[in-house]
Parts: structure tokens; sequence; C-alpha cells
């Protein structure tokens, strides 16, 4: 997990020993100890919820795909649809057209603002700012 050696190990407790003291360093480790545990036994329930929900996810898309399979025809079984003739009348062109969008036009893009450092730049190769020729 953190890749320690045993001589970090060693190192590490030794320290904890001068700074906590004898006294306090057994209930030290013990408080340490059962938050490990708990980060771990709550990494594992949050793991488990998502591999629940995936596989819930899973079988819902599939059951979906399933019933998607079913309900397309075959390509060598004609439709009931396409067998029956057209019915409805085709508009006219002039219907038509009128009832087709006009399409849209571009505007003409504005010229691009001068950033800080271009203006920046401007204002020492210009040199004077006083506005004076």
């Amino acid at each position: 997990m953190l890749n320690l050696g045993g001589l970090e190990i060693l190192v590490i407790l030794v320290v904890a020993l001068l700074v906590l003291g004898p006294d306090k360093l057994p209930n030290f480790m013990r408080t340490i100890g059962k938050a490990v545990g708990e980060l771990r036994r709550v990494s594992t329930e949050f793991q488990r919820t998502i591999h629940t929900e995936v596989a819930r996810t899973d079988a819902a898309l599939s059951q979906t795909a399933h019933a998607l399979e079913q309900e397309i025809p075959e390509p060598d079984q004609p439709s009931a649809t396409a067998a029956e003739p057209a019915t409805a009348e085709e508009p006219a062109p002039e219907k038509l057209a009128a009832a087709t969008p006009a399409p849209r036009r571009s505007l003409p893009r504005a010229p691009k603002a001068a950033t800080a450092r271009g203006v920046r730049r401007t204002r020492v190769q210009g040199g004077n700012d006083s506005g004076s020729a």
C-alpha cells in the first residue's frame, strides 16, 4: 500500500515512541488500527455497491437489447407496412417550399480584441504614451 520497507517502519516506530512516549503509544496504535480497519470496511462496501450497480445495469441493458432484437424483423421477412401502398397525398412543391425554413446566414466576425500581453508590447514599442508625435 505505502511501499514501506522494514527499515522505514522501524524508523517511524522509533520516532513515534520518542514523540508519544511509552504510555500513549499503545493507545495511539490501537486508534490507528481501528481507523485503518474502518477505512478498509468502507472501501470494500463501496466497491461492492459499485459492482452490484454495474451488474444490475448490465442485466437491464441485456434485457433491453434482447427485447429490441425480438422486435426488429429479419431482413428476409418483409414488414407489414412495406407491403401496404402509400395512401397519403404528397404536398405540392409550392407548399413544400413554403414549409422549408430559409437557410441561416452567418454574420461577419468582429475583429479580435488585443490581449493584455499585446497591449503591453504596443506601449513599450510605441515609446511615448502621451499621444504627442
